[in-house]
């Protein structure tokens, strides 16, 4: 079963674009990935490019040195490979955004603000994403290859 979530960011202009993703919107997932891979404004802009997601993974696309990541480590766009529209909303404000998530019905959505991200849950309370509030089921895969490299140092 889907877990929705709504992925945003204010932009200097203070409009926000946002994309859907469609499985594994919780803290556990979602969160998790955004708080550990997705944590400037340059590596959000390309998430946005990517449009509606169905699955955010640790990678944007594969990298262009010569080790191919595992294809789980790549994040599945609607419209790079499964062939939809290309679909990024744009709101004025983020007050534009947050009246429009009820209505997207949407169990949870994170907005990136002022350099951090902040996250809604249907609970209709918002929450800064902190460490403390993820409660990944393991260590994504490339954090923990990251880890062990620093150590091996």
């Amino acid at each position: 079963m889907a877990t929705r979530s709504l992925i945003a960011m204010v932009n200097p202009d203070s409009s926000v674009h946002s994309i859907y993703c469609h499985y594994d919107g919780n803290l556990g997932g979602v969160g998790c990935m955004l708080h550990y891979y997705y944590n400037s404004s340059e590596q959000i802009n390309r998430l946005m490019e990517l449009g509606h997601l169905v699955e955010l993974k640790p990678l944007v696309a594969a990298p262009e040195e010569s080790e191919t990541p595992q294809e789980d480590e790549i994040t599945v766009a609607y419209h790079r490979d499964k062939g939809h529209d290309l679909n990024v909303e744009v709101f004025a404000d983020t007050d534009d955004w947050v009246r429009d998530l009820y209505i997207q019905e949407v169990e949870y959505a994170y907005l990136f603000i002022r350099s951090k991200w902040v996250y809604f849950s249907i609970k209709n309370e918002w929450n800064e994403l902190l460490q403390t509030h993820i409660l990944c089921v393991s260590k994504p895969k490339l954090l923990e290859k990251e880890l062990e490299m620093e150590q091996a140092a």
